[in-house]
């Protein structure tokens, strides 16, 4: 931590920043978006798993129960 105050001071912060913000959000997208579609394959799993086949039917027939 110390030496990031030195890095500040020095003005040299601000570019390994700006490396390590690109490089996050070259890196976090993806895995965001992995994690984002794993979690729903789960809870789709767990569902179906837990109430059968009707989960997966209801949520396909969504429109027709509004109606």
């Amino acid at each position: 931590m110390r030496r990031l105050v030195y890095l500040a001071r020095d003005g040299g912060l601000h570019r390994m920043h700006s490396m390590r913000s690109s490089l996050r959000k070259a890196l976090w997208l993806p895995l965001r978006k992995l994690l984002r579609s794993a979690l729903r394959r789960m809870l789709r799993t767990s569902l179906r798993s837990a109430d059968g086949k009707v989960t997966r039917d209801m949520h396909r027939n969504v429109g027709q129960f509004r109606a």
